[in-house]
């Protein structure tokens, strides 16, 4: 992977001037937060990171802490940095906080929360605080939740990391640079968040290191026609249809890791379906094309379950699976046992 130049590099060619470290207050959580903060606390002389604002803390979150959650509050624990701890951020009890600490920056990595437009206003008019979002995507692409999943999705072959203003409209401020992040072919969501958590710490200390050199920097609007929204995640976004091209079924498996879980629907005994569960997806050459027979039909089923595609000449493949019953999930050494008795050469997944 590697990090494009920033829009608009302003100060370029100028001699540097002394400056004071910039004030900075970063909101946010986990692996994303964790490479800002990382950056940021490489860059002693230019950055002062004076307050941490965890999602983990505010009222709004009921995720259990991940890996690296831990890993972002181990960071700033460590480094003794203070943590401000609001219900909310649209509240007076954040706004009197940012008062007082009075940032510089209040930069912005992953957050659940959006800021109404007297929020944005009160910070930037009154307190005159420049506020930065990190958007994991090549903006104006995919604005909106979890861009991880979407671009994998689509079957893009590249995302980034956006420093955008925050606006009122979601992710549709001015840029501050952009950084590319290439996607494998065997790339998750949760490898693609690692991925551009990795490029946003180093991103950020470019973007830090043009604000402090150039105080009257502006950044640059987005072709808002461009743009794409990505609606939040849904389970039913998980329900993989075999109708569709091989290669669309394998990257929606991908996708979602780890947050969502993938499967098939399957008829089950006693008129009830069945889901098959996988975290994984191969694509195989037929050994021959499959002219007359339907995509979604069980072909094979040693352990392995071999699935016919909408490709003829493309076999989809599960290395393994879980099965859900109507009365639930069925422990992983059962599943083989039933998936035996049920998913037969021949039957149709739904």
């Amino acid at each position: 992977m590697t990090a494009a130049s920033l829009i608009n590099p302003a100060g370029s060619g100028q001699q540097q001037q002394a400056f004071a470290p910039l004030r900075v207050v970063l909101c946010g959580h986990s692996a994303l937060a964790h490479g800002l903060l990382t950056g940021l606390l490489n860059l002693p002389t230019v950055v002062q990171v004076v307050g941490i604002v965890p999602w983990s803390l505010t009222e709004k979150n009921s995720t259990p802490p991940d890996t690296e959650e831990k890993a972002f509050q181990a960071l700033y624990q460590a480094q003794n940095i203070p943590v401000i701890k609001v219900p909310c951020l649209n509240s007076d009890a954040f706004l009197q906080a940012m008062d007082q600490v009075k940032p510089d920056i209040l930069l912005f990595g992953t957050w659940g929360e959006i800021l109404k437009k007297a929020t944005l206003a009160h910070l930037g008019d009154t307190l005159g605080i420049r506020v930065i979002n990190t958007h994991p995507s090549l903006l104006p692409r995919h604005r909106g939740a979890n861009p991880y999943s979407a671009v994998i999705a689509n079957g893009e072959r590249l995302s980034g990391v956006s420093f955008h203003e925050m606006v009122p409209a979601i992710d549709a401020g001015r840029l501050y640079g952009q950084f590319p992040v290439e996607i494998t072919h065997t790339m998750t969501g949760g490898d693609l968040r690692t991925a551009c958590a990795a490029v946003a710490e180093l991103g950020i200390q470019q973007v830090m290191s043009v604000l402090a050199n150039s105080p009257q920097f502006e950044p640059s609007p987005q072709n808002h026609d461009e743009h794409t929204y990505d609606a939040p995640m849904d389970i039913r976004d998980g329900w993989l249809i075999p109708n569709l091209p091989p290669l669309q079924v394998e990257h929606r498996v991908r996708a979602f890791q780890p947050w969502l879980d993938t499967f098939f629907f399957v008829p089950c005994p006693f008129e009830q379906r069945c889901m098959i569960k996988t975290k994984q997806l191969l694509l195989y050459q037929a050994a021959q094309p499959l002219e007359n027979i339907p995509p979604g039909v069980i072909l094979r089923h040693d352990g392995k379950i071999y699935i016919s595609s909408a490709d003829p000449s493309v076999v989809l493949v599960i290395p393994q699976y879980e099965l859900y019953w109507f009365f639930g999930f069925l422990p992983t050494w059962l599943s083989p046992l039933w998936g035996r008795f049920i998913l037969k050469p021949g039957l149709k997944l739904e």
